[in-house]
């Protein structure tokens, strides 16, 4: 008895695991002939509101190629992420956004194929993705 509880154990963290940190082709999710929309968001001082400024990263842009290449090369090593939080720079299209906290992780959450909401988070480099906010 004590073995299969053992067992069944191993086999629930096994699970868990695989569960938790999965590849995602990411790039299934964004149009590639779309511009995305950049958001920045910062801290008023003087009022402690968030003021957002919106801006369109076109198709043709470096800034667009750098970010596609990026979401291409990162399908390994996220983990299912259940909150996330306003950030300083986002990115959208349609039903695909993108977290980045320049601390160093990101938060990546979309639609799926079925219908279902996914959100994902991963630690990634101090100013990995700064260039979303080069000029």
């Amino acid at each position: 008895m004590k073995e299969l509880k053992k067992l069944l154990a191993l086999l629930g963290l096994t699970l868990l695991f695989i569960s938790c940190e999965s590849p995602v082709k990411f790039s299934d999710y964004i149009d590639k002939t779309t511009s995305f929309t950049l958001t920045i968001n910062q801290l008023n001082q003087t009022t402690g509101l968030t003021n957002s400024t919106q801006t369109e990263i076109e198709i043709k842009s470096e800034k667009c190629a750098k970010l596609i290449e990026w979401i291409e090369k990162n399908n390994n090593g996220w983990t299912i992420a259940h909150a996330s939080y306003i950030s300083k720079i986002s990115v959208s299209q349609d039903n695909f956004h993108l977290r980045y906290y320049p601390e160093g992780s990101v938060v990546l959450s979309f639609v799926d194929k079925e219908g279902k909401g996914r959100q994902y988070t991963k630690e990634i480099k101090v100013g990995e993705l700064d260039f979303l906010t080069d000029n």
